[in-house]
């Protein structure tokens, strides 16, 4: 339970993104001070009312990789203790049978899967701990991903807990991650030009 690990925090925020259905998930939340995202997994596993919208999410290791590739075709890995995007990158299985990784607006090509194990070691993996990602195909703005950042503070520890600000980042082009942003916008405005399909603006803005 949120409140019983960090009882005595008045601030959290919370970054959610749509799929192109409208669905949402959450991306991260976050105290005043971080854990690791698989220590903040762990904690969201546990609440019933988030675990639906959280990614499937595990500690890398190259074994997983291709059990991920054979079921979502892509994925993210992400260090378990990075902060502002550093060091994200999206691991795809293409149509040919080749595989790619995409690292901020860089997009790698391989022909197997030993050569991006090896490369995900020598670049990502050889120094850090690493998370491993279903991804989720993005709802988007002019072909950029878009997240939404939720800020809830309360007084003091016996308040209620009020939602105090609401802001949308736009990804820079070529970008997987909101991080390089390109535009801030209401999320009433970002909603409104996503690519989300059949949407309903008062009624994702309600689920959030």
């Amino acid at each position: 339970n949120l409140e019983e690990k960090y009882p005595n925090y008045n601030t959290v925020i919370m970054d959610f993104f749509f799929d192109q259905l409208g669905k949402p998930w959450v991306n991260e939340i976050r105290f005043r001070f971080s854990d690791g995202k698989w220590d903040w997994h762990q904690v969201l596993r546990g609440e019933r009312d988030l675990y639906p919208y959280l990614p499937e999410t595990y500690l890398y290791h190259e074994k997983v990789l291709p059990q991920y590739l054979e079921v979502y075709n892509s994925c993210v890995i992400k260090p378990n203790l990075s902060q502002w995007g550093l060091g994200i990158a999206l691991i795809s299985k293409l149509e040919d049978q080749t595989f790619e990784i995409h690292s901020e607006r860089n997009k790698i090509p391989f022909t197997t899967i030993n050569e991006i194990l090896l490369t995900i070691e020598d670049r990502f993996t050889s120094k850090k701990s690493y998370l491993i990602q279903e991804e989720i195909p993005l709802a988007t703005i002019n072909d950029c991903p878009f997240d939404i950042r939720v800020m809830i503070q309360r007084k003091t520890v016996n308040s209620p807990w009020v939602v105090t600000g609401k802001m949308t980042r736009i990804a820079a082009k070529g970008f997987i991650v909101t991080n390089v942003a390109k535009a801030i916008s209401t999320v009433e405005d970002a909603l409104e030009a996503s690519s989300i399909k059949n949407k309903n603006v008062d009624a994702l803005l309600w689920e959030i």
